[in-house]
């Protein structure tokens, strides 16, 4: 039973990405004290740019150019819709993958983010479409240290409809 103010759509580490849909991914650094989990409100598109900002900073600092090529609804969020929210950035992360994870978790432990607000938990289908692929695909956000693409919309679509299609035949 869950107690006052616990929200019932908190997903774990290694569960599927459908699960994820209505909730923010976690990880174990997202666990509280007493090892539950966290939950985190949607991300505004404003405070999204703002922490893409700080992203950017961060691997300038460490000299390491970051690489995104983003997919579902922060891609959404970026092209079509501006007042969208969301919980996180799914991405391809193309270059210097663990640099830039690395100053993702400290950009999150700054702002009260969870750790995975960056990640490249993506369905199987926007694994196999590196980024160079995407002809269509648009320059959402550019810095001196990091380059944010973002998938076209057939690329959206395909990614979406793969999704639930993968979801529906493994269960």
């Amino acid at each position: 039973m869950l107690g006052e103010g616990e929200n019932p759509f908190l997903w774990i580490t290694g569960s599927p990405g459908a699960f994820h849909r209505h909730g923010a991914l976690v990880n174990g650094k997202d666990l509280d004290e007493r090892g539950g989990h966290r939950w985190y409100a949607a991300i505004s598109l404003d405070d999204l740019y703002e922490g893409l900002q700080a992203l950017a900073e961060k691997l300038g600092e460490k000299d390491v150019y970051g690489l995104l090529y983003v997919v579902g609804g922060a891609a959404m969020a970026m092209t079509f819709v501006p007042h969208r929210t969301t919980r996180d950035i799914d991405a391809v992360i193309a270059r210097d993958r663990n640099e830039v994870l690395e100053c993702v978790a400290g950009v999150a432990k700054d702002r009260g983010w969870p750790a995975t607000w960056v990640n490249d938990h993506i369905t199987d289908f926007a694994r196999l479409v590196p980024p160079g692929r995407d002809k269509d695909a648009r320059v959402l956000w550019a810095h001196s240290n990091l380059l944010v693409s973002g998938a076209s919309p057939k690329y959206l679509l395909a990614m979406t409809t793969f999704g639930c299609c993968w979801t529906y035949w493994r269960y």
